[in-house]
């Protein structure tokens, strides 16, 4: 009788570390990879944001803030990894790196600030020649992020409507 006691206490002792490894690889790793995806995503639509809606100081903020992100970011080994973004492979993470330079050299020229634009330039084109760019002009670059931004929906404020009587 004992020896059944302890082979039932046994098999559900297996059973439940059996279920815990599975559930591990199942439900957390996808759970940690969707955080990973969320965490990109909302950092980058801040920056966009707050390039486009936002005063010249927390504009920069942003914009540098999402490169200092994606400096720390290191190229995906894996696309179904827990904890790493897919999107960034090398070439997506070089892609948004030139992306996000051209944004801060484009609102340090609207501001006036032409050696921080300079300087903002100078790391979009050398990003831009790590890859395969067929136009690295500042204008075409321009263009793209201008091109890109529109199909971002801007904020409308809510207008009040005015009561009846009003």
């Amino acid at each position: 009788m004992l020896k059944r006691v302890l082979l039932a206490l046994a098999l559900v002792a297996a059973g439940f570390a059996a279920g815990t490894f599975f559930g591990y690889r199942i439900l957390v790793k996808p759970y940690v990879w969707l955080g990973s995806i969320g965490r990109s995503f909302t950092v980058n639509q801040y920056a966009l944001m707050q390039a486009r809606e936002a005063e010249y100081p927390d504009a920069k903020e942003a914009l540098e803030a999402y490169i200092r992100y994606l400096n720390q970011s290191k190229p995906v080994s894996d696309p179904c990894l827990a904890g790493e973004s897919p999107w960034f492979d090398a070439r997506g993470l070089r892609f948004d790196k030139t992306l996000a330079w051209v944004r801060l050299a484009v609102l340090h020229e609207k501001y006036g600030k032409t050696e921080a634009a300079e300087v903002a330039w100078r790391e979009a084109d050398a990003l831009a020649a790590q890859g395969s760019w067929k136009d690295r002009s500042h204008e075409h670059f321009r263009d793209l992020v201008a091109k890109i931004d529109r199909t971002y929906p801007t904020p409308v404020p809510k207008v009040m409507e005015k009561s009846g009587g009003a």
